[in-house]
């Protein structure tokens, strides 16, 4: 054994949770690790994936330990041929040249996705050849790697010429020494030892460095037991247990962690190996030192500031101009925007709505923009901030000079006019999203075996192990649920998506460039590998479109009524009523059953009220006791709380409930909090939290800090634990308010129309949702709303729903029917109507429906087949005769 190590180790090949169902820590938890390891510099390199690269740059950039961004690839020497097996490569930017040769490479690796993200061998020459190789540092990676699995197969002198060639083609690379104590199942008799004095051999006789490594997956030792659950979960095996780690050692070490692993020459030279790498490495990213918005020129050739200005005060009517507040509002909001150079990005987001509205696609505004007034007098947003009183800066505040989310409600069916036109004027990519294990029982609720996907896992490993009748959740031992549960919390990442909505518009193709890419089997589309949140951080411009049906069943009732959504008045007894009753079904974001109920008890009589439900009727609110509460207070069956002024002036309009994040925000500030402050406590509030540690951990940080402003505040005990327990609540879920706004604002109008206009309330619906699960419901509540619905009919039906206003009824398109498609609906709607069968036969195209031919030919329907026969038997032909 070697004496106590003179250098440190720090740790090249790391993996967090984006190496999918294999690794455990989130990014923040190993750069925490490795600070209180004393790391002078840390590496990630996750399978294929560079999606945690911002947070490992960003943490430790902070902790002052040197970042080096990597991947650990998947490489093959035979993607040609089509050969599944893949080996590893560890790879990583040791320079700010190399994180962009990374990314390149990285983005090459989805496009030549097969099972995996994964590149040829090949492929290095030609990069080398282009200088695209500057800057990367090889090691040879786990056993899996390229040059363990070549001495393996093919002896010492195959991997001495593989590592040559790497040396060749990359500036920098090293032979990673790693001993877990394996004993390998694939090649008997050969442990770790033998590969590690094997590949000490090579870098002997090839003339590289070595460097020490651990293959670490989590981060503390006794996190193997939910390392080893997850892998039982995941494993594809017919035993789970194949898919667990052998050998030891999976978690961060400092030196001496190592020492017992390695004899001293290796050990030494090991750590003088990443001692020379942490001393040539400097990566620096100007787009992560200093915030830059990356947005498309928008203006018309002057100076952005300026023209938005003078498009929005354009808009201002004489009375506008002398209504102090909104001047004020409106001088507020510009030095914001001017301060934080977001008027291109305004301007684009107002040209993007301005093309939707010249298109006639319906379309609004949900989340913090509604909080903006400059959106609103431009006609972006519905809903009027200054009478609803809300907040500019939960949009964009002077300490927050990151692109605020504009998040877009558009037409289900033309939310692709909106991509394409993008497409047509700017770079474009829609962005990724990553997917998380999800466990939504809980103990006391034995509920379904198939809801949540780490307990329908754990069911199947269950069955694996040959349990036929496993228990039900209830008799689950609470060992096992507690494993779960754990796993749950960690919200570890199952896979990749494609974000519902998100889409990324950059000013050409070369920054669009700097945002790695990865493919999505299941949708064969290239996404970013990046999350949102990295990518504002890079100052990417991201919209949000979301094709929602009823914003298309909006512009139907619009269309067929003649009555616009933004005429309809707040005030209507009849609607309120309405709502109060709960009769909801089809009333955007009030139709559920946990929202009917709700407006039975909060019995709304102005669209505040509409706005405070979005909000009141989520399980957080209900759990913390918030809902009853407000319903108590608001009927005065309680009384509101005395409690300390600044409580009572924020929660004036809630019955002394903290309902909305604005609340928060007003509170922290009255308080004391400073303006940083203030923005972290708002990242922690915000429904959604993706990075670090959660909601729930930042909340409880801060809660020493805030029990000293509130006591310095002269707030009583009594006060004092009331906000710990909202805060809390707020860790789970909350609305902001200008999200409930903007949602109140669709939801009474639409319940408007239901009330007032159900035929073309209801017919809308049906079209807009004839293909959904929803589709029967709402049949059904239409028929209770005292509607008729038809049979579909050849001479009196459309493609889909139609009105039959003479009998206040809905008639059924032709696509209603069985059997009948697109195409064959289409034709038939375009030649009716029909005199009779044979002159449906010789009419419409045979090729476009068939059977068709049999009527020309006097056939029966039944005789003729096909679409024929099925609109036969639906009854849609009845009264034609031959």
């Amino acid at each position: 054994m070697s004496s106590v190590p003179t250098k440190p180790f720090w740790s090249l090949h790391t993996h967090s949770k984006f190496s999918v169902n294999d690794a455990l820590p989130e990014v923040g938890a190993i750069v925490a690790k490795a600070v209180e390891l004393g790391y002078p510099a840390l590496g990630l390199t996750d399978h294929g994936s560079p999606s945690g690269l911002v947070q490992l740059y960003s943490g430790c950039r902070k902790a002052g330990i040197e970042p080096l961004p990597g991947i650990e690839l998947y490489v093959t020497t035979d993607s040609e041929l089509g050969v599944r097996k893949n080996m590893h490569l560890t790879m990583a930017a040791y320079t700010e040249q190399g994180y962009r040769n990374l990314m390149q490479v990285s983005s090459l690796s989805a496009r030549r996705f097969w099972y995996k993200p994964r590149i040829d061998m090949a492929d290095f020459a030609g990069m080398a050849e282009d200088g695209a190789t500057a800057g990367l540092v090889v090691s040879t990676g786990c056993l899996g790697g390229v040059l363990p699995q070549t001495l393996l197969t093919q002896g010492h002198a195959a991997a001495v010429s593989v590592a040559r060639t790497l040396a060749g083609w990359f500036p920098r690379v090293y032979i990673e020494l790693q001993n877990h104590g394996i004993e390998m199942k694939e090649f008997p008799g050969v442990t770790d030892d033998d590969v590690l004095d094997g590949l000490w051999d090579v870098a002997q006789e090839a003339g590289l460095p070595v460097i020490l490594a651990r293959d670490s997956h989590y981060v503390n030792e006794e996190d193997r037991p939910l390392h080893e659950a997850l892998k039982q979960l995941v494993s594809f095996s017919d035993d789970p247990d194949d898919g667990l780690f052998s050998g030891e050692g999976y978690h961060m070490v400092d030196a001496k962690g190592l020492r017992p692993f390695y004899p001293p020459k290796m050990l030494e030279a090991g750590l003088d190996g990443l001692q020379d790498l942490a001393e040539a490495s400097y990566v620096r990213l100007p787009e992560l030192e200093n915030f830059s918005l990356k947005v498309p020129d928008v203006s018309f050739g002057g100076d952005a500031q300026a023209e938005l200005e003078e498009l929005v005060f354009g808009t201002l009517t004489p009375a506008q101009c002398k209504d102090t507040q909104l001047m004020h509002q409106l001088r507020m909001e510009f030095d914001v925007i001017r301060a934080g150079g977001m008027a291109p990005y305004l301007l684009l987001v107002i040209q993007v709505a301005n093309f939707m509205r010249e298109k006639g696609i319906r379309f609004w505004v949900r989340g913090s923009a509604a909080g903006c007034l400059v959106l609103y007098l431009t006609k972006v947003s519905q809903v009027d901030p200054i009478k609803l009183g809300l907040r500019f800066d939960r949009f964009l505040s002077s300490n927050r000079m990151k692109p605020p989310d504009v998040d877009f409600d558009v037409e289900h069916l033309r939310r692709d006019e909106v991509i394409h036109w993008l497409d047509s004027r700017w770079a474009t990519q829609s962005v990724g999203s990553h997917m998380k294990y999800s466990l939504f029982a809980d103990d006391e609720n034995e509920g379904d075996n198939s809801k949540g996907s780490l307990r329908v896992k754990f069911y199947s490993a269950l069955r694996k192990r040959g349990i036929e009748h496993p228990p039900p959740w209830r008799d689950v031992p609470a060992e096992d649920k507690k494993m779960l549960f754990t796993l749950g919390d960690m919200k570890l990442v199952s896979g990749y998506g494609t974000h519902a909505a998100g889409y990324i518009v950059a000013p050409n193709l070369e920054v669009l460039q700097q945002l790695p890419l990865a493919y999505i089997p299941a949708s064969k589309k290239l996404v970013t590998a990046f999350g949102k949140k990295d990518i504002e951080k890079l100052g990417f411009l991201k919209l949000d479109l979301l094709g929602l049906r009823t914003a298309t069943a909006v512009r139907l009732m619009e269309e067929s009524s003649g009555l616009s959504f933004d005429d309809i008045p707040d005030v209507d007894v009849k609607t309120y009523r309405n709502i109060a009753a709960g009769n909801n079904a089809g009333v955007f974001q009030l139709d559920g059953y946990a929202m009917t109920l709700g407006c039975k008890q909060l019995k709304p009589t102005k669209l505040s009220d509409i706005i405070a439900a979005q909000a009141l009727f989520r399980p957080a609110p209900r759990k913390a006791g918030a809902t009853a509460d407000y319903i108590a207070r608001r009927f005065k069956k309680e009384p509101v709380p005395e409690r300390h002024e600044i409580i009572m002036e924020a929660t004036k309009e809630t019955f002394g409930v903290l309902l909305y994040q604005e609340q928060v925000m007003d509170v922290m500030q009255m308080l004391g909090m400073n303006p940083t402050e203030l923005e972290d406590m708002l990242d922690a509030v915000k429904a959604s939290n993706e990075y670090s540690v959660g909601a729930a951990t930042v909340i409880q940080q801060q809660l020493p800090y805030i029990r000293e402003l509130a006591g310095e505040k002269g707030w009583t005990g009594i006060d004092i634990d009331w906000l710990v327990d909202a805060l809390g609540a707020y860790a789970d879920y909350s609305f902001n308010k200008a999200h409930a706004a903007s949602y109140g604002y669709v939801a009474f109008r639409t319940a408007f129309m239901k009330t007032h206009h159900p035929l073309d309330f209801w017919t809308a619906m049906l079209i807009s949702y004839a293909d959904h699960d929803k589709h029967k419901t709402f049949t059904m509540a239409a028929r209770r709303d005292g509607l008729r619905i038809l049979p579909a009919h050849v001479n009196s039906s459309s493609v889909s729903y139609s009105m039959a206003r003479e009998r206040n009824a809905i008639r059924k398109g032709l696509l209603a029917v069985k059997g009948v498609g697109s195409v064959a609906a289409h034709e038939l709607v375009a030649h009716a109507p029909y005199t009779s069968l044979t002159d449906l036969g010789q009419r419409v195209l045979p090729r476009r429906v068939s059977g068709a031919g049999g009527l020309a030919l006097k056939k029966s329907p039944a005789e003729s087949g096909g679409i024929v026969a099925a609109l036969e038997e639906a009854s849609a032909l009845d009264g034609l005769e031959v």
